[in-house]
């Protein structure tokens, strides 16, 4: 979700993608950019060189996600964590009915690999329940730890 069509680096994407959801208007938002850049520690600090340069950094953003943008600075992100918390309320309650151990960390989950496609599939069907369009998973299965340590004769 941070990519870009124009050459601006990820970090600064990701910070504007950041601003657009939480900010509750586009000149909170453009001066919190302003403020960010003029950090010198920060990873920004060279990409947005003044205040008009913040304001077309934001709008060129907007522009290129315009299925989204009507939820943009409108401090969206009460909603999302709503549906987060809604969303990993749903797959942990399921998980008990079925008695597989799970442990959710931010947005993943922890459990056992032999209840992974049952997660996989358990989060498609609770994210499209709630939302009425299809998830987007990154999927990076892991090996048990008992693999690990077999294959390191620990």
């Amino acid at each position: 979700c941070y990519a870009s069509t124009t050459s601006r680096h990820r970090d600064l994407t990701k910070y504007i993608s950041l601003l657009s959801i939480n900010c509750h208007s586009r000149e909170q938002a453009t001066r919190a950019l302003v403020s960010k850049a003029k950090d010198v520690r920060s990873p920004i600090a060279d990409q947005v060189e003044d205040y008009e340069e913040a304001k077309r950094r934001l709008d060129e953003y907007v522009q290129e996600h315009p299925l989204i943008a009507h939820r943009f600075f409108k401090s969206a992100w009460k909603e999302l964590q709503y549906l987060d918390s809604q969303l990993v309320d749903k797959l942990l309650q399921a998980a008990v009915d079925r008695t597989i151990p799970s442990l959710p960390v931010h947005d993943s989950f922890i459990i056992a690999t032999r209840y992974a496609d049952w997660l996989y599939a358990e989060v498609h069907s609770v994210y499209k329940e709630l939302l009425g369009f299809d998830a987007v998973i990154s999927w990076e299965p892991m090996p048990d730890m008992k693999d690990i340590f077999v294959d390191r004769h620990i």
